[in-house]
């Protein structure tokens, strides 16, 4: 899906084959993430990126079976970044 962040650019959200993707980049929405469709309803599954209201990206990190996988990258408002491993 391509959604357009703040600065005008394209944002390119990539998913894994058999899911989709949900949500929408700033300016129309404030995050993204791919879901798999399961019984009874779906899971988040792939890439998930969150912004700020100023569409400044907030968390980006990766889902597996619903849950934090591997390194996730989550941003103070003003700057800076903290790595969080799961």
């Amino acid at each position: 899906a391509v959604a357009y962040g703040p600065d005008g650019r394209p944002y390119m959200h990539v998913c894994p084959i058999g899911t989709e993707p949900v949500g929408d980049a700033p300016p129309k929405g404030g995050q993204m993430w791919c879901r798999q469709p399961i019984e009874g309803g779906y899971r988040r599954q792939g890439a998930v990126v969150k912004w700020y209201n100023n569409g400044k990206k907030r968390f980006e990190g990766q889902f597996e079976r619903d849950k934090k996988h591997g390194v996730s990258t989550q941003r103070e408002e003003t700057g800076g970044d903290r790595l969080l491993r799961r």
